[in-house]
């Protein structure tokens, strides 16, 4: 894992930890054991993926989406 990746990954989970917690008025245990039972988690902690890349609303609407449908599509 590159540098870039260990410092900023605790960053991006930590905002989209509070924009669920926010947007869906749960309590950040629960935010936390959903997001870090989510596909999207699995493939965020894997830097290869890029999606560490996007951003916490982007990925927020991509939790939601997997949330809605079990299924996460990104844009070639």
């Amino acid at each position: 894992m590159s540098r870039e990746f260990d410092g900023i990954l605790p960053v991006i989970v930590s905002g989209l930890a509070q924009k669920i917690t926010a947007a869906e008025s749960l309590d950040e245990e629960t935010v936390l054991s959903k997001l870090y039972a989510s596909n999207l988690y699995a493939l965020l902690e894997q830097e290869d993926t890029g999606v560490w890349q996007f951003s916490v609303p982007y990925l927020y609407e991509k939790y939601k989406e997997e949330s809605e449908t079990g299924q996460i599509i990104f844009p070639d």
